[in-house]
Parts: C-alpha cells; structure tokens; sequence
C-alpha cells in the first residue's frame, strides 16, 4: 500500500499472531498496543450490524479485543465463562434480555468456542447478531454472521 497504512498482515505480526514462520497464535496485545487498537478500530469498521453488548471469552487477547471495541463503539462488554458446563455472563452493567450481542475474538481453532458464548448469551434471551474475529483460522457453520479481518482458511 502507497498510502501509508500499514498492511493487516504486518500488525498481526506485530501483536504476535502470526509468526515469522506464518504460524497462527493467540494475539500479544501487549507487544504493541498501538497496532492491536489499530486491528480494532478496522475490525469494528467491517461489522454491519448494529449491536448493544459485546460478549468476549475469557481469554486475555479476546478481553483486550473486546475492551477495545467497547472503547471504540461505546458499547459495555460481558465475559463469557464455562463453569462447569453452563456458559455463565459476567458484566459490569445490567445485560437485558433481547439485547443484540455481538461476540468478539482476536482468532480461534475451533468452532466451539464461540458457539458457547454465543449459546451463553442466547440462554440470557440476548439475539446474537455475528461474530467478529480478527483472524479467522476455521472455517465452521454459525447461526449468524461471522466478520474476519482477516482469513486464514
């Protein structure tokens, strides 16, 4: 690019996804705060859908995912938890029923994982309206729409 942006691919080396090798990992949001916001800000410009509450699994690269978003949009978010079975929401405000959720992750290797946020909020009586993923590595089926930065598969 000619512009001066700085490619995707570049920024998720820079956070530690993707190594010099090109083998995928979970994000470093740490190695480069300014380039993991960067990621955000182009992840929320591609979501199409409106939405009131964003739902993060509790893993530190999908927290910081979502923490940004909320920063970005405005938007509270809700941590996702498995206990023992039961996908159980954590958030700092009160989440209201029919609420539009949008789940968030910085990638995954596995369909499941969203599915149970997504199952999660959907046993709160939220409507889960996509996922947003900065890098993709698993093609999967979802009941709603799936926004990828970027893709792997």
């Amino acid at each position: 690019m000619n512009d001066g942006t700085v490619e995707n691919g570049v920024l998720f080396e820079r956070v530690g996804m993707i190594t010099e090798g090109g083998e995928v990992r979970r994000s470093n949001p740490l190695a480069s705060p300014a380039n993991f916001r960067e990621l955000a800000a182009r992840l929320l410009e591609i979501v199409d859908q409106p939405f009131d509450l964003i739902v993060v699994r509790d893993l530190f690269g999908d927290r910081v995912l979502g923490y940004e978003l909320a920063l970005l949009s405005g938007k509270p978010v809700s941590v996702s938890y498995d206990r023992e079975g039961v996908i159980a929401l954590q958030t700092g405000t009160d989440a209201a029923q029919g609420e539009r959720v949008l789940i968030a992750a910085d990638t995954h290797f596995t369909t499941q994982s969203i599915q149970a946020a997504a199952s999660g909020a959907e046993q709160a009586g939220m409507k889960v309206v996509g996922a947003a993923i900065l890098l993709q590595t698993v093609r999967g089926e979802y009941r709603f729409p799936v926004w990828a930065l970027e893709r792997t598969v």
